[in-house]
């Protein structure tokens, strides 16, 4: 089954890089999703820790 799924991916040609770049578009917008909310979690984290830092002293 798995061969022959294979065969036609082949035999499409055109239509395998298409769904290629799709998915590697799907791909790279997941972890740029990832890494914009890490990187916002960070920066609030860093900001909460610095203002109960700053009340505490």
């Amino acid at each position: 089954m798995e061969r022959r799924v294979e065969a036609c991916i082949m035999a499409a040609g055109g239509h395998f890089s298409a769904v290629t770049v799709m998915l590697l578009f799907f791909f790279l917008v997941t972890i740029f999703f990832f890494v914009i909310i890490f990187l916002f979690g960070y920066y609030c984290f860093s900001f909460v820790s610095f203002a109960i830092t700053q009340t505490v002293l």
